[in-house]
């Protein structure tokens, strides 16, 4: 009985702050008319958002409403705020006339001669836009998007990229023409407009992989390579969260060409990246009569103009990607490139081999939250590689850390790991009863990891079995200790 007396209150509470709200909101409204400060005004909108969120005003009405306190607006701020509103009326009201009277409203304030309502109207648009591919009116808003990309004001631009992103994330398949100029974006001066073309090139690689883009004049490759290319060059960016942006979405290129993902771990240009002339086209050269010389005729000068270098198909400021984020001196750069790496390393165990004597090395990071990462990814790798000695040299020396987090984690992670021969199992076993003498707090997990190791490496604990239990074939030892937490 309590109980339904409860929700009869609540569903008559609920009731009066229904039937209240609209004398509230004509009262509001008629404030801001009246009202002559700005900031003021900026209060009251910020209202009526909280109310229209709380399904306490009507979409439609609202919407009447607004029309004419935008045309009557002189702050730049409050019109701003204004159009923010129409966010939360799309949450609200499904309707697709509304949605497309408001786009047509947000449009005509594009001309607006303030950043922020410019931004304003281009998250609405990004927002209310209808999505049919085949109409005129959406490619050409496409156009518009893309055309503000390149407006004098930094705010403008990543705010028209961010919409471009918002089409996407609404459906929207992203035409591959605007790879090209959302790659100029990467060089802008603006953080902002650097990271949201970032994301964009991300969208795009995904969408269009095995379409061919043109590098130098008579080079192609995948989109997805050259993609991958560019963001790798903005590992060494001056921002920081630019640099962690980038580092991030490496990890998400699975269709990446084995050859430019192995160029992550060189920062000189490979021969396999590099596009020379072949020997037919020089000798057609040299076969033409009253041509400009080439430079490769023997007794020949070439005008300078006329110099063909090899055409790298990957940037110099690319190569080295992962060496340029393991050794970030920001902790969040390297740990989003620690990610990355896993995810990719994961993907490509080839390339897990490789890249091993580099993930290695991050266990001597200052750090325990990017040791721990690098314990991780190794860990995660771990099917797909065989550790040698001299790495686990590096290793091993976490053994001797104070944190309990990152010895449980190495704990853990030798127990799913391969060895190369009986010397590193040897090597291993000893470290780790050292661990136990110095931390006997550790024993449970020493134990279940010695027993991995075993079972894991049957053929290399045979040969060992002797010295670990002091047997000798006819000899007969001094009895060890059952209670020994070692010899167990």
């Amino acid at each position: 009985m309590a109980a339904v007396l409860k929700k009869r209150a609540l569903a008559e509470y609920s009731n009066v702050l229904q039937v209240d709200a609209i004398p509230l909101y004509n009262t509001l409204i008629e404030h801001y008319l009246k009202e002559e400060e700005p900031a003021v005004r900026v209060k009251i909108i910020n209202i009526l958002s909280q109310m229209v969120q709380g399904n306490l005003i009507e979409p439609f009405s609202l919407f009447e409403d607004l029309q004419p306190l935008l045309k009557g607006e002189t702050s730049h701020k409050a019109i701003a705020v204004l159009l923010s509103i129409f966010h939360q009326i799309k949450r609200i009201e499904k309707d697709d006339k509304l949605h497309l009277q408001i786009f047509q409203l947000a449009k005509k304030y594009l001309n607006n001669r303030s950043y922020e309502v410019k931004c304003a109207a281009l998250s609405v648009i990004g927002d209310f836009i209808a999505l049919d591919d085949k109409s005129e009116t959406f490619q050409s808003t496409l156009q518009l998007l893309a055309e503000y990309s390149h407006d004098h004001e930094p705010r403008v631009r990543t705010e028209a990229l961010n919409a471009l992103l918002n089409l996407h994330d609404r459906g929207v398949k992203l035409d591959s023409t605007l790879y090209e100029e959302v790659c100029e974006a990467l060089t802008d001066d603006y953080e902002g407009v650097r990271m949201a073309a970032l994301r964009l090139i991300d969208v795009i690689s995904h969408l269009h992989s095995e379409k061919l883009v043109a590098v130098g004049s008579d080079e192609q490759i995948r989109l997805a390579d050259d993609a991958f290319a560019r963001i790798c060059k903005m590992i060494t960016d001056p921002s920081t969260n630019v640099r962690v942006l980038a580092a991030s979405l490496l990890g998400e290129f699975k269709e990446v060409s084995l050859e430019f993902l192995n160029q992550t771990l060189d920062k000189k240009l490979m021969s396999s990246l590099k596009k020379r002339r072949s020997g037919l086209d020089g000798q057609k050269e040299y076969n033409e009569e009253n041509s400009w010389s080439s430079g490769k005729k023997m007794h020949f000068e070439a005008p300078k103009e006329e110099v063909e270098d090899d055409v790298n198909l990957m940037s110099s400021g690319a190569c080295g990607a992962f060496v340029h984020g393991f050794e970030d001196e920001m902790q969040e750069v390297r740990t989003a490139t620690l990610d990355s790496f896993c995810k990719l390393a994961t993907h490509f165990p080839s390339f897990a081999a490789t890249s091993l004597d580099f993930l290695v090395d991050m266990f001597n990071d200052e750090t325990e939250e990017v040791c721990l990462k690098a314990i991780h990814c190794l860990q995660k790798i771990s099917l797909h590689i065989m550790l040698r000695e001299d790495q686990l040299k590096t290793i091993l020396v976490v053994l001797e850390d104070f944190s309990m987090d990152l010895r449980e984690a190495l704990h853990a992670m030798l127990a799913m790991c391969r060895l190369t021969n009986k010397e590193c199992l040897k090597f291993c076993i000893d470290s780790l009863l050292k661990n136990l003498m110095r931390y006997p707090q550790d024993k449970r997990s020493i134990w279940k990891c010695l027993q991995q190791l075993g079972s894991r490496h049957p053929y290399l604990t045979l040969p060992l079995v002797p010295e670990l239990l002091s047997i000798h074939p006819f000899i007969d030892m001094t009895e060890q200790n059952i209670e020994d937490p070692a010899y167990m």
